[in-house]
């Protein structure tokens, strides 16, 4: 193959990827609502609310964070926008209680999956599974997505035992972070079951 031939089938294969990934987009709710539960796209204004979120001791330990990030809550918020392909601002009852992203998107593969919850009066009472099962209900007809993966820090407990029960299983382990991962056939199966109440 000459260098033209293999550059043209490279741009081919790029462009094949870049149509995908706007295709799985495309496919997945940018707002979902259940009840008192909504999921809706983040803000510029919900930038004071995350930069609140993220000044929280237990969260910057569960995310590997030392001490209190140095930038305003503008550049927080463009950061997470940038980060991932799709943002939501959790709200509980009309009142913003966390943070949900799907980022690193692998098409044909799988997409990377980020739940918070910030309000310590949400947590523990199946808050976190409600909105996993919301999300996983928007993901049921995203085309080119086979799996989701989430990343946990090894020394998270709680984290790990959560994703667990949803389902998920651990793949590799990297330094001091846990890969797991749950088909999106089982996402689908998790969106359709009915949500028990109490403890995720």
């Amino acid at each position: 193959m000459g260098i033209l031939q293999h550059t043209r089938t490279l741009t081919s294969r790029r462009k094949a990827s870049i149509m995908k990934r706007l295709m799985v987009i495309a496919k997945i709710p940018t707002r979902l609502r259940k009840g008192d539960l909504a999921l809706r796209p983040l803000r510029i204004w919900d930038g004071p609310f995350l930069a609140r979120m993220m000044s929280q001791e237990d969260i910057l330990r569960s995310c590997g964070t030392e001490g209190r990030p140095g930038t305003s809550w503008f550049a927080l918020y463009r950061r997470l926008r940038s980060f991932f392909f799709l943002s939501y601002c959790i709200e509980y009852a009309s009142e913003k209680v966390g943070l949900a992203g799907l980022y690193n998107l692998q098409p044909d593969k799988s997409a990377e999956m980020s739940l918070v919850i910030s309000k310590a009066s949400c947590r523990r009472i199946g808050l976190g599974t409600k909105v996993f099962r919301l999300l996983a209900d928007g993901l049921e007809g995203a085309p080119f997505l086979e799996r989701v993966v989430v990343s946990v820090r090894t020394d998270n407990v709680a984290a790990q035992s959560f994703w667990t029960k949803l389902g998920f299983h651990e793949v590799r382990c990297l330094r001091d972070t846990r890969q797991m991962t749950l088909p999106l056939r089982k996402c689908a199966a998790a969106s359709a079951d009915r949500f028990p109440g109490g403890k995720p």
